[in-house]
């Protein structure tokens, strides 16, 4: 199955690379502080405990793994380049020889675990955005996210010099579940309201034809 999320990587790329050379020098748009936290649930008939919460325990008799994440609280300056943050982390103890489990309806081609990344900024404005990634589908030891986006956009609530919102891009994505702990970093940068309509424009696009892909298969 092809992801949605490439072409929206490329016009957030372009959209920053513009940015930031219409402005030689690097300029502090604004501060802001977030914080992360994140749900997990799994998919059709997978077998798991903890759904709801930041932890979640997925398979069964000796063949489980607990994954758990662990939101951030940070606040830094928001600027017309990228500037490296982390957003949080998941950790992972599995059991010997762990494969995570597979549907049993589609083994290959379907998702076994949902997490929703919630990200809520506290400055300049109040705002909170969701996002929704999909892993699967499972059958190894570690498991990739099969669906989502790997960007989220928040607003500066109409600061100065033509910046509008702070697009948060996620460093490496797709995000890989592995034994162990993996931060969660971001790529954050300010971009003017035209590259942020083109980078949504774009996303919705991409959401769409991911939902219209899940349809047909699932006929």
């Amino acid at each position: 199955m092809k992801r949605a999320f490439p072409i929206g990587l490329s016009i957030l790329a372009l959209s920053l690379l513009v940015a930031s050379e219409a402005r030689a020098e690097s300029i502090v748009v604004t501060s802001t502080t977030v914080s992360t936290s994140g749900t997990f649930r799994c998919r059709g008939d997978i077998v798991c405990s903890g759904e709801g919460t930041d932890t979640i325990t997925i398979g069964s008799g000796a063949n489980t793994a607990t994954i758990s994440f662990t939101g951030a609280d940070l606040s830094f300056d928001v600027t017309n380049e990228l500037t490296r943050v982390t957003m949080g982390s998941f950790a992972m103890t599995a059991s010997d020889g762990f494969t995570f489990p597979v549907r049993s309806n589609n083994p290959t081609g379907l998702p076994i675990l949902n997490f929703v990344l919630t990200t809520h900024q506290s400055d300049p404005v109040s705002m909170t955005s969701t996002r929704l990634w999909e892993f699967g589908p499972g059958g190894h030891g570690t498991v990739p996210v099969m669906v989502g986006l790997g960007y989220h956009v928040l607003g500066l609530g109409g600061t100065a010099g033509g910046y509008h919102s702070t697009v948060y891009t996620y460093r490496p994505f797709p995000v890989l579940l592995s034994p162990g702990t993996v931060s969660l970093t971001a790529d954050a940068g300010a971009v003017p309201e035209p590259a942020t309509m083109v980078l949504l424009g774009t996303g919705l696009i991409g959401a769409a034809s991911a939902a219209r892909r899940r349809r047909t298969r699932n006929r």
